[in-house]
C-alpha cells in the first residue's frame, strides 16, 4: 500500500496528503480491520535512486536518509499521534 509524492509524477499526491493518507490508513485498519495484523507501506528503501517516479514511494534514501513521512510514521508507531 501507499502513496506516491514524487513532485515529476501526474498522479503524485503532496508530500503531507501522502503523510495524511498513511496515518489514516493506519488509524482506519486498527479500528475497522481487527483482522488485520500488519499493513506494509511501500517502500522502506531503494539500493539506488530510480531516478523516477519510483523514488516517490521510499520512507529513506538510499543513504538511509529519512522523508518526513518516516519520521510522522515512526511518531505515530510510537503513540505519539
Amino acid at each position: 500500500a501507499g502513496w506516491n509524492d514524487h513532485s515529476r509524477w501526474a498522479q503524485a499526491v503532496r508530500p503531507g496528503q501522502r503523510i495524511d493518507y498513511t496515518l489514516r490508513a493506519y488509524k482506519m485498519a486498527q479500528q475497522e480491520w481487527p483482522w488485520c495484523e500488519a499493513l506494509a507501506m511501500w517502500a522502506f528503501r531503494y539500493p539506488r535512486s530510480a531516478r523516477n517516479f519510483q523514488d516517490g514511494f521510499v520512507f529513506v534514501s538510499p543513504l538511509f536518509v529519512p522523508k518526513l513521512i518516516y519520521t510522522e510514521v515512526q511518531r505515530y508507531a510510537t503513540g505519539g499521534e
